[in-house]
């Protein structure tokens, strides 16, 4: 039985390596990360340890709660990183061989397996007990100051005791003033529940993966899981304002400082007006940043498209044109309607000549042979011809010459 499990999730893995990858989504890693966080956890006993094969076995057996776009993959690699990032504050990030009790397919004995100490799995979660929203409430209330402390978190409570908060202090400032990110916790007895909101920097944060992922968890797992994963989330850097003023694009746009390294200077950033402040890995932007890069890229392509080419559109808005760019219209504009004045003149000639064809056909017909010079009459003759065909190419002399 074992060696069929085990030979299944080598099998898969391989099967994983094998497809064409074309990515994992931003919402696979906050799952994935969240499923770990909800089975596994450091422990301080010291024959704690978790194989690496269990893990994945273990993943991949509940892979529909993680999975979330049907081009992720779970593979050993990325779950190997998600519990090294999550993790690596504590021992439990260590990667050690031990031996291992099961028989692979390829071996007729046991042989050493790598896992990762000080890691063990959590007992499944039951159903927690019918509680009012009084008893969790008054459980929070209770215990949220000493949970906040084991994560170096301060709790902050409402002269009102209706909310309350845990609030942690990043390392870094915007516009002078410290980034906080805030946990609130809120009481409506409208709704007999317990919301539960995120903030960074006086933004909220849609946090709708995690309350899915611990909508059946008691009060207190909720918070412990919910702090746990803001702690070891990193910050959106934000983008390098390279000339966004030029263009009709709503953002934000903030004066970043390293509070850690003294000597780092200030810098000009730029956030998507749906900043996340939320990235999976440190130093990257999140989506919405993400997004924000692609329209500025856009922007300044048409900008240079529109710079090579002469021509601008004739229904191009100014709003999205800059003075130099509205002048050349302007001009180009004018010299359209120069040229369509020539073009309607031209016309006009073109209907005169009509009739002063037809009055040299009649001067020909009245005019005397007798009369006509000795030296213009071959020419006189030629004209006489040309004046009876019907071609586009014919020429004949202009009638006022």
């Amino acid at each position: 039985m074992l060696s069929t499990l085990n030979s299944n999730v080598l099998d898969c893995e391989l099967v994983n390596k094998k497809r064409k990858r074309v990515g994992h989504s931003a919402s696979f890693y906050v799952s994935l990360k969240t499923w770990v966080l909800l089975n596994y956890r450091p422990s301080i006993n010291l024959d704690a340890f978790c194989f690496r094969d269990d893990i994945l076995k273990h993943a991949l057996a509940e892979s529909e709660n993680i999975l979330v776009d049907k081009d992720d993959l779970i593979t050993r690699k990325i779950v190997c990183q998600t519990i090294s990032e999550l993790f690596m504050s504590s021992k439990a990030c260590v990667v050690k061989a031990k031996q291992s009790s099961r028989v692979y397919p390829s071996f007729d004995k046991p042989r050493r397996a790598w896992g990762y100490i000080n890691l063990e799995r959590k007992q499944p979660v039951e159903m927690r007990g019918c509680l009012t929203v009084d008893d969790e409430w008054q459980q929070l209330t209770t215990a949220i100051s000493s949970v906040a402390a084991e994560y170096n978190w301060h709790a902050s409570i409402n002269i009102k005791g209706f909310s309350l908060s845990c609030i942690k202090h990043e390392n870094v400032s915007f516009n002078g003033q410290r980034v906080l990110t805030e946990i609130i916790f809120s009481r409506i007895d409208q709704h007999n529940k317990i919301d539960l909101k995120v903030k960074r920097h006086a933004g909220y944060i849609d946090i709708t993966d995690i309350e899915n992922k611990t909508a059946d968890m008691s009060i207190m797992e909720k918070v412990r899981f919910v702090i746990s994963l803001l702690s070891k989330s990193p910050l959106c850097m934000g983008l390098e304002d390279d000339g966004i003023e030029n263009f009709n694009i709503q953002h934000n746009s903030y004066v970043v400082k390293n509070l850690v390294d003294i000597t780092a200077s200030e810098e000009c950033k730029i956030y998507s007006t749906k900043c996340k402040m939320f990235t999976n890995v440190p130093g990257k932007i999140c989506s919405s940043c993400k997004n924000l890069e692609k329209c500025i890229a856009h922007a300044k392509t048409r900008l240079t498209k529109r710079e090579e080419n002469i021509n601008i559109h004739s229904h191009f808005n100014h709003r999205y044109m800059t003075q130099g760019e509205i002048v050349k219209k302007l001009d180009m504009q004018k010299a359209a309607r120069i040229q369509q004045e020539m073009i309607n003149a031209e016309r006009e000639l073109i209907d005169m000549s009509k009739d002063d064809h037809q009055d040299l056909i009649e001067l020909f017909k009245q005019a005397n042979s007798k009369d006509i010079p000795e030296d213009m009459a071959v020419l006189w003759d030629q004209q006489q011809q040309l004046l009876g065909t019907d071609s586009s190419r014919g020429y004949r002399w202009h009638p006022r010459y």
